[in-house]
Formats: C-alpha cells, sequence, structure tokens
C-alpha cells in the first residue's frame, strides 16, 4: 500500500511546524508533508496503532497549516511529482501592516 510508505518517511510534527511559523522570515517555506493528504490522514480499519497515531498526528499538522493559512501567516501550495504524490507546502507571508487608526483603537479597548 502506498499510504503506508509515504505516512512513514520523517515528517512534521504540529509542534515543529508552530515553531517554523514563529520563526521563518516571509517567503521561506517548509514542506510538511510528501504523499497524498487526503488518503494519507484517512484512518483505516487495518491500520496498527503507530500507524493510526502517525495519521492523527498528520492531521493535526494540517489543521495548524489550515489555521496559520486562515489567520494570513502563510500560504498555502502543492507540488506535483506524480499520481498521488504532492509535495504540500506552506510559505510563510508578509506580517500584515497595522494602520495607525487600528493601533490607536487597540490601545484605547485595552485601557478602558
Amino acid at each position: 500500500m502506498r499510504f503506508v510508505d509515504t505516512i512513514f518517511r520523517k515528517s512534521l510534527t504540529e509542534i515543529d511546524l508552530s515553531n517554523w511559523i514563529d520563526q521563518a522570515l516571509p517567503g521561506e517555506s517548509i514542506a510538511y508533508h510528501r504523499g497524498f493528504l487526503a488518503c494519507d490522514t484517512k484512518m483505516h480499519s487495518l491500520d496498527t496503532p503507530l500507524l493510526k497515531h502517525k495519521r492523527a498526528e498528520l492531521a493535526r499538522v494540517h489543521e495548524r497549516a489550515r489555521q496559520a493559512f486562515d489567520s494570513g501567516q502563510v500560504a498555502l501550495v502543492q507540488r506535483r511529482h506524480g499520481e498521488d504524490d504532492y509535495s504540500y507546502l506552506a510559505i510563510r507571508s508578509k506580517p500584515k501592516k497595522v494602520s495607525r487608526s487600528r493601533l490607536r483603537s487597540i490601545a484605547v479597548s485595552t485601557n478602558a
């Protein structure tokens, strides 16, 4: 089974990805998975406990990547290598500039 090969490759943990997001400079990228994410995160009845753990960790990594995307911290892209073989990349975004008026409103709301 192909998914077993990809799930057992050295992969990032959710903590690894979070640390990278906090430290990466804009434009830097990291591959957080290689394989076929939709299949590799799906639990199967024949999975061993170790494989179930690895699938669950991969799902947490993907969820963390989606949260970072939703908050504007990263862009998420896929690079196709072949059939059912993709690299999933997070690219660090530039921090959004906060306008002075927004800073004032934040300062007023925290001082109230």
